[in-house]
């Protein structure tokens, strides 16, 4: 009997000290989720303009959000059969931007063959906007929209 239970004993010593060992006291934080808004490469004629928008999807007085811009600029190789390849040219990243509820930021990009915005931000409820606007005359030659809201559909 006794030695049942120097056997308990010593099983109950051995797998709490295993735990001890293997388990994490640090007490870290959880690691911070970025939600990415990306434009994509879009191609650009002469006079025009990539112009994004984030905007967002759910009007919330206190709703606070982080955002970084991006911006892209490409250049692009011959391409006579195949995929075609399109180099960064330029490559710029915006310092961390604080959003108050209901604030939205734009950014821009011209003056290339190929752009691309992306936003990157700690907010899921944002939507992003792009439009492609003749610099010269103003009118919008294109729009394209979609959101990541979480919940406000």
């Amino acid at each position: 009997m006794k030695l049942k239970i120097g056997f308990g004993l010593f099983f109950i010593l051995i797998t709490t000290g295993t735990w001890l060992t293997v388990a994490n006291w640090d007490a870290t934080a959880a690691p911070v989720r970025n939600f990415t808004y990306d434009s994509g490469l879009v191609p650009l004629g002469p006079d025009q303009v990539l112009i994004a928008l984030l905007l967002p999807a759910v009007i919330d007085s206190d709703a606070l959000a982080t955002v970084r811009s991006r911006k892209l600029t490409y250049g692009q190789t011959s391409c006579p059969v195949g995929p075609c390849e399109f180099p960064i040219t330029s490559d710029t990243l915006s310092g961390p931007i604080e959003l108050s509820g209901g604030e939205g930021l734009t950014d821009s990009l011209g003056n290339t063959s190929s752009a691309r915005i992306i936003f990157v931000s700690n907010s899921p409820n944002l939507r992003f906007t792009g439009h492609i606007v003749n610099s010269v005359t103003g009118t919008t030659v294109s729009t394209f929209s979609w959101g990541s809201c979480a919940g406000c559909y």
